[in-house]
């Protein structure tokens, strides 16, 4: 059987592209599932989005405004969500995909200052946490209103 080798370019290209893991997902809570994003007619949506979302590195994204990083979880009066007990409060970086209007995929990367471990391989993978159907895992005031 002849062994399967990814070319150099193709390689090199593959590591610069954004990808997503969905190990720490939450689906209930302030959160919703998928099948909740399903029966809203929403989950089409969010895999059109991650397609797009995959054919570019997380420092592209946040340069054209698609994935905002917001650094620490926010305080309890700005949010509506937890922490899960399961991740850590320092060493990751907890961001947002927009995906339309204020329907959001909420979760983190893996901070650079992360202690322990070789981490470069995740600099572009985001772990999915949380969909927030709502805006509610980073409240701010309405713009223009």
């Amino acid at each position: 059987m002849e062994q399967f080798r990814i070319q150099d370019a193709l390689s090199k290209q593959a590591l610069k592209l954004s990808s997503f893991n969905f190990k720490y997902f939450k689906g209930t809570g302030a959160g919703q599932s998928f099948k909740d994003w399903e029966n809203d007619k929403l989950l089409a949506d969010l895999m059109d989005k991650l397609n797009v979302f995959s054919s570019l590195s997380l420092m592209e994204l946040q340069q054209n405004g698609r994935y905002k990083n917001y650094g620490k979880f926010p305080l309890p009066e700005k949010t509506d969500f937890q922490l899960p007990k399961d991740l850590p409060p320092n060493g990751i970086q907890w961001g947002s995909f927009r995906i339309t209007g204020e329907k959001r995929l909420i979760g983190f990367v893996v901070s650079e200052l992360a202690e322990g471990g070789d981490c470069r391989f995740l600099k572009n993978t985001f772990f999915v946490v949380f969909l927030d159907k709502n805006h509610n895992f980073w409240k701010s005031s309405k713009k223009h209103t």
